[in-house]
């Protein structure tokens, strides 16, 4: 009885981890999807290149989100009306040692609202799990704000910031891939 019970429930584990992907609609799984590629020790045992390997697996397996054309164009509408009567306090030349990075992000104020905004040359290649964040320092800690997961690895993406957050003590923009613990990109950010 136990062990009809037991593969019963696995069976329906299962059964739900294929419905959330699928339920997805090609977006990023779940975060316990990328458990499969990282050892019982964790992510932060991993070298760099065994990350590296590890992260292209994952991709593979689970497809890096890409705006379609529709996407752009509203994305692209949502940047130009914050820039529309927004104010630049910041702004980081996005960059990476070890992946592809490149472009621009700022921190636009509008109607007493904060955004951090990707503009349309941002670029990363296709990376697990990658969240915004602010922070402190070129890494993510205690006091670092996790924006939410990239839209895409391409174009203009803006991030509502909470309005309980004083965006004047951040100094780096963080892109960090949240299940293998890895700082991927970001930069420092220039007042205005």
């Amino acid at each position: 009885m136990k062990n009809t019970v037991k593969k019963a429930l696995t069976a329906s584990a299962f059964l739900l981890l294929a419905i959330t992907l699928s339920s997805c609609g090609g977006g990023q799984p779940p975060l316990e999807a990328y458990s499969q590629f990282i050892p019982e020790q964790g992510a932060s045992a991993m070298t760099l290149e065994e990350k590296k390997t590890a992260m292209a697996e994952a991709v593979e397996e689970y497809p890096a989100q890409i705006f379609s054309e529709k996407e752009v164009k509203s994305a692209n509408l949502q940047f130009n009306n914050l820039l529309d009567g927004g104010v630049i306090s910041g702004i980081a030349d996005l960059a990476s040692d070890n992946y592809k990075v490149s472009g621009q992000a700022g921190i636009v104020s509008k109607n007493d609202v904060s955004y951090l905004v990707l503009e349309s040359s941002f670029s990363i290649e296709a990376l697990p799990a990658v969240h915004v964040y602010l922070s402190t320092e070129a890494g993510v800690n205690g006091t670092s704000v996790d924006l939410g997961l990239l839209q895409s690895i391409k174009e203009n993406q803006s991030f509502e910031i909470s309005t309980d957050v004083d965006t004047s003590g951040f100094t780096h923009i963080v892109l960090y891939s949240v299940p293998f613990m890895e700082v991927v990109g970001g930069g420092k950010v220039r007042k205005l």
